[in-house]
């Protein structure tokens, strides 16, 4: 039976019970759960799929305002900001308003989006020293926490006390 190459959202009903049936097969064979196979498919499917430079290469030296930037891909303001700042994004011209090269914006902008699908949150470097996105985070689940636990308030009793 061969492997289906569809994406199983596309697959017809009689293909996605045969990739089950492979799935079910490949976890007796090697015993690790159904479940445990889908999510290494889906991140390895997610890694082929990381965004390129070369990709936005058509967009070189096309020049972007910051708030055209955030209001074209959907990107807080202060986000794009904080990219400008860190150096991720070229600033072509300084005069007001500050004018970006548009493919730095853009491939900043796919490379979180990638990032939020692998589960990888604003809390760790988009770019490491070098330039290149980071994707493999050494402790994921600390990288999943966004910022520190607030503290419960408490409403003050009518009385004066908590």
């Amino acid at each position: 039976m061969p492997m289906p190459t569809k994406h199983p959202s596309t697959m017809s009903n009689r293909d996605r019970a045969e990739m089950e049936q492979l799935l079910t097969r490949f976890s007796e064979l090697m015993g690790v759960p159904v479940l445990q196979i889908k999510a290494i498919m889906e991140k390895a499917s997610l890694t082929q799929a990381r965004p390129r430079r070369e990709s936005f290469a058509h967009l070189r030296g096309v020049k972007i305002t910051v708030s055209q930037a955030a209001e074209k891909y959907r990107v807080p303001l202060p986000t794009v900001r904080a990219w400008t700042d860190k150096g991720y994004i070229t600033v072509l011209d300084t005069a007001h308003p500050k004018q970006l090269d548009e493919a730095d914006v853009a491939f900043c902008v796919a490379v979180k989006a990638q990032r939020v699908k692998l589960g990888i949150t604003s809390k760790v470097k988009l770019f490491d020293e070098s330039g290149e996105p980071v994707y493999d985070v050494k402790y994921p689940l600390v990288a999943r926490i966004s910022g520190k636990p607030q503290k419960s308030r408490k409403k003050k009793s009518p009385n004066g006390r908590r």
